[in-house]
């Protein structure tokens, strides 16, 4: 009986380490997902932007800088791979197009042997077209895109005190803009989600940008200006005699004042497109107020030494003013 009771004692300790051994572990929590923010990818593989790839600089493309899905409030953001600041100066470009075409693209031509000095950073910056907003959307996507990145320039080694535009055509207008209302921030617009950060520059780089709208219909060109189909008229929605108060709050020549940066524009006589008159009307308003600015006039046919010459007086006006370099910005006419 001792036996049987010792062996029926064993079989009820053996279910019970049985039953011990299949209980299952208690549950470990599940790690945290964390949920990374939206970040700009740096493009490394081949693919459209492969002339890109080639060049000596990182590059991160199409932020969006205003808080919206709108392919055109984007931006590029190039850097030399080896800069010679750190933190670097940087140059915020804006593209061509009569407002109502172009893209932010233009850059990665435009900016390449700025960006093989190694001294800026280059911000190419889309902005919406006629075809979807008028005036003052233009200056508004401008002005949130100078507040992004003076928000985020530490994230790619940029000095936020050092900003300049660069603009051409429409975009050099835009520039002008953007700088001439500087520190005015009825005009700054509430796009994105750094409507506290000031969106000023210390220079204004123009090629060729409007200056003074109404203006326009005295003076000659290819282009029919009291025309609906005129650029000027697409992004003041209507015809410019119809629309003379908002043409004139789109014209630079009406905000030159102690906070205007210095200015350096380039304006071509034989512009068909945009009358090289343009230049002086915005430029006798900064000698007027005493604001340091230079006006370039390019005279006769287009051709690589007149570009070429073009470009270095504006590195010299850059570095200037951006470098704090003791640089003379030679005036004289380029022929």
């Amino acid at each position: 009986m001792r036996a049987f009771n010792s062996l029926l004692l064993l079989v009820f300790l053996l279910i019970g380490l049985s039953g011990c051994a299949q209980r299952p572990a208690p549950e470990e929590p599940a790690p945290e997902v964390i949920e990374e923010a939206e970040e700009p990818v740096e493009i490394t593989e081949p693919g459209p932007e492969a002339q890109l790839l080639q060049e000596p600089i990182r590059f991160y493309l199409d932020i969006a800088y205003a808080g919206t899905n709108n392919p055109r409030q984007r931006l590029d953001i190039l850097v030399p791979d080896e800069p010679n600041y750190v933190p670097m100066p940087a140059v915020i470009y804006l593209h061509s197009g009569d407002w109502r075409s172009g893209n932010k693209s233009e850059a990665q031509q435009a900016m390449m042997a700025l960006l093989h000095r190694g001294d800026y950073a280059v911000i190419a910056v889309g902005y919406r077209l006629t075809d979807e907003s008028i005036w003052p959307a233009q200056l508004h996507d401008v002005k949130a895109a100078i507040r992004w990145v003076r928000a985020r320039a530490d994230d790619y080694g940029i000095d936020p005190q050092r900003l300049a535009l660069w603009g051409d055509g429409a975009g050099g207008h835009l520039a002008l803009m953007a700088g001439v209302t500087n520190q005015a921030q009825d005009m700054a617009g509430n796009l994105g989600a750094y409507t506290h950060i000031r969106s000023d520059v210390l220079a204004v780089v123009n090629e060729g940008g409007v200056t003074d709208i109404n203006a326009l219909l005295s003076q000659s060109s290819e282009i029919d200006r009291a025309s609906a189909t005129a650029p000027e008229a697409g992004l003041v929605g209507g015809l410019l005699r119809e629309n003379v108060d908002i043409a004139s709050a789109a014209s630079p020549v009406h905000y030159v004042r102690e906070t205007t940066p210095p200015v350096l524009s380039v304006y071509r006589m034989e512009d068909t497109m945009v009358p090289h008159q343009q230049g002086p009307l915005l430029h006798g308003r900064l000698d007027d107020a005493e604001q340091e600015h230079y006006l370039l006039t390019v005279i006769g046919d287009d051709n690589e030494a007149k570009r070429t010459e073009v470009k270095e007086r504006i590195y010299a006006f850059l570095d200037r003013i951006l470098l704090g370099r003791n640089l003379r910005v030679n005036p004289a006419v380029i022929d």
